[in-house]
């Protein structure tokens, strides 16, 4: 499993990001996924006084 962090000023601008690369809304407060080659993607966004911070792993 490979983690990557990624740093953005606010949720409206990391949402844009996520939607360019296929993830979807998982229904769940700042979860978010995507199939790639069989395998789930997740991204988990955790919101903060210094912005938006996305958390994927898969």
């Amino acid at each position: 499993m490979s983690i990557e962090t990624m740093h953005f000023l606010s949720a409206q601008d990391a949402i844009p990001f996520l939607q360019r690369n296929g993830f979807k809304f998982l229904e769940a407060p700042g979860r978010w996924w995507k199939g790639v080659d069989g395998k789930l993607v997740r991204a988990e966004m955790h919101i903060s006084a210094y912005g938006a911070l996305l958390v994927i792993s898969g």
